[in-house]
């Protein structure tokens, strides 16, 4: 019986085995996390003849490939939180810090520990997949709330209180009335421009797009507010274009947020 300890990086790792009595088994080597030098180093271990606990850390997804091929290949793998090797480590003298020491430490941890070690199994990777998915959909929350703020400032310079009579929805961006209005309208300068039979007649025509009811309440309050409210920015080609930009940014969001969930 033989343990290995993997110290996990970015694209390589490093590997140390020691035998049963702690002596070393072989030298800690690098190894590249591509099917080759994983397929050598897997061969090297079935080659041995030798039952072997296999241990690394949990790096959050780095160590997904070499789990996977350890896995496919019928051998055990355990896995272990970063701060217990850390705990682990705290009892050496001499604390330098290699990936090699690292990769030494680690067996050892596997080989002091073997009895209490369980290999990792399929459901643990689900609940894994399930947090990352959860953390997917919070960083998507979180660009969409900091977009969506963005886009609120800029409607308020370029249609002040838009939100009080049309508020922004994007649960479907392809749909939304909100977006459909923005995307036409722009500013209350451009909807003065048009006079209010024209802005009535375009503004009833994208929210019949939006199945909304409210169209004739909708048309007049926005064009009473475009009459009344002076933008600071208008028809500013700078702020227009960030409005567009930010507002393909949040139904992008929001679009990836539903396909999430």
């Amino acid at each position: 019986m033989f343990a290995v300890g993997i110290d996990i990086s970015k694209s390589k790792s490093v590997a140390a085995i020691l035998n049963q009595d702690g002596s070393m088994h072989t030298s800690p080597f690098e190894f590249h996390h591509t099917q080759p030098e994983l397929d050598a180093f897997i061969k090297y271990i079935l080659n041995s003849k030798q039952s072997a606990t296999i241990l690394m850390e949990n790096t959050g997804h780095y160590h997904y490939p070499v789990l996977k091929a350890f896995q496919e290949a019928g051998l055990p793998v355990c896995m272990v939180n970063a701060y217990q090797i850390k705990k682990f480590g705290d009892m050496d003298l001499r604390k330098a810090k290699t990936d090699k020491k690292d990769a030494v430490r680690i067996a050892r941890y596997a080989l002091e520990k073997s009895y209490s070690l369980v290999p990792y199994t399929s459901m643990e990777q689900k609940y894994e997949d399930l947090r990352f998915l959860a953390r997917q959909y919070n960083q998507r929350m979180l660009t969409l709330k900091t977009n969506k703020v963005f886009l609120l400032n800029l409607l308020d310079e370029t249609m002040p209180g838009i939100t009080n009579i049309l508020p922004l929805t994007t649960r479907t961006p392809e749909t939304s009335l909100s977006v459909l209005f923005i995307n036409r309208f722009k500013s209350y300068g451009r909807i003065k421009k048009m006079g209010k039979s024209r802005f009535l007649d375009a503004f009833e025509k994208i929210a019949r797009k939006s199945r909304n009811r409210q169209t004739k309440t909708y048309g007049l309050a926005i064009y009473e507010a475009a009459l009344r409210n002076i933008t600071t920015r208008g028809e500013n080609e700078y702020t227009l274009a960030a409005q567009d930009q930010c507002l393909e940014l949040v139904c992008e969001s929001q679009k990836a947020a539903i396909q999430l969930f």
